[in-house]
């Protein structure tokens, strides 16, 4: 069930950003190759990460990210 109906992952992105105050990281993951690397940034992506990713990606991510300040 979506929470954002009729939004794509920008706009949820955007959303997001301008609704919750605290900082947190936003990773956008897709199959498409096709996107746009300043959109992505710009609609408040921290990260674009192409499908498939495996869970020792996730957690290099994760890792990499531990006790960073967004």
């Amino acid at each position: 069930m979506c929470r954002y109906p009729g939004m794509d992952g920008y706009a949820v992105a955007r959303a997001l950003r301008r609704a919750l105050m605290s900082p947190f990281y936003l990773v956008a993951h897709t199959a498409r190759n096709d996107l746009d690397q300043a959109a992505v940034r710009t609609a408040g992506f921290d990260l674009y990460v192409r499908k498939p990713m495996d869970e020792s990606s996730l957690q290099d991510i994760l890792r990499e990210r531990q006790g960073e300040s967004f």
